[in-house]
């Protein structure tokens, strides 16, 4: 089945599907999905200010990465010699359940990538909970390695609270 996929660009009509898709598929004890922060990043997707890219299977959405160019989300942890102009930051990346162990995730997670290296992003950034062996091992698929881990009470409300934050550099 995983390879009836079909991979696009988000255009603003999709971000109501796409937020179903999260809400449903997305919550489990490792992720932080405060209903706000998923508004407004639907929100960046529609306006522009964030880019994101869809597997679709038939007509359905099926799973979908967000990427922010430009964007460093933990300025203080990730001291980049780099602007901030050439850094982006992968944002939520969901796969239905019915899809998921298909390779999916690592594929959206490539072309996000692909996205970010035509807005000329050198250096992306992802973080999930460090226990969250699933999105570790994408990350890991997707070329993503470990810049930092961190203490994130307010983020990580399971197991040891702490955030992994992966980089991905050419």
């Amino acid at each position: 089945m995983g390879s009836d996929i079909k991979y696009l660009k988000a255009e603003a009509s999709h971000t109501p599907e796409m937020h179903s898709l999260l809400m449903e598929h997305g919550p489990n004890e490792w992720n932080y999905l405060p209903e706000e922060g998923v508004k407004a990043e639907m929100e960046d997707v529609a306006s522009g200010r964030a880019i994101a890219v869809l597997a679709k299977a038939e007509e359905k959405i099926v799973g979908f990465a967000v990427a922010y160019p430009g964007l460093i989300r933990f300025p203080a942890i990730v001291e980049s010699r780099k602007d901030a102009e050439v850094c982006g930051y992968i944002g939520d990346v969901v796969v239905h359940s019915d899809f998921a162990g298909k390779g999916i995730g690592s594929k959206l997670l490539n072309e996000a990538k692909s996205l970010l290296r035509e807005e000329n992003i050198q250096e992306i950034h992802i973080d999930c909970h460090e226990e969250n062996a699933a999105s570790r091992g994408m990350m890991r698929k997707a070329g993503f390695r470990q810049l930092a881990l961190f203490d994130d009470p307010d983020r990580r409300f399971a197991g040891s609270r702490k955030t992994w934050l992966g980089r991905y550099t050419d």
